[in-house]
């Protein structure tokens, strides 16, 4: 088995095969391991320079709605409650049954949350 660093991001792969390969518990064929390693080379850099970022957010007073699928199996409920923790001054809906693309299994949902948003400067009640 080969294994092989990848870029600046400080992970590591493995040849399991001829032309296969294997990074985090999944397995990649052809060419799909260099297309993923070109989107994610700069990604463990750029999430340390955004989570520098958070405490700039908890200072943000516009009016924020975070509208998540409460089935979302990648950004779940705890990272939707982790944006609200970080936005104090948001809104946090979970919608019930929704997965990753709420607003295709619940546009009409969304789209009320939406139109609901209150504009900046309006009090809510």
């Amino acid at each position: 088995m080969e294994r092989i660093a990848i870029g600046k991001s400080g992970l590591t792969t493995s040849r399991i095969g001829l032309g296969t390969w294997a990074i985090g518990g999944w397995m990649w064929g052809g060419t799909a391991l260099p297309a993923f390693i070109g989107l994610n080379e700069d990604l463990l850099p750029m999430v340390r320079s955004r989570t520098a970022m958070i405490p700039k957010l908890r200072e943000f007073r516009r009016p924020v709605r975070i509208i998540f699928g409460a089935a979302d199996p990648y950004l779940n409920q705890g990272v939707a409650r982790s944006f609200h923790e970080f936005l104090p001054q948001s809104e946090l809906f979970l919608i019930p049954g929704a997965r990753h693309f709420v607003q295709m299994d619940e546009p009409e949902q969304v789209a009320r949350l939406i139109l609901a948003m209150p504009s900046q400067g309006s009090k809510q009640s």
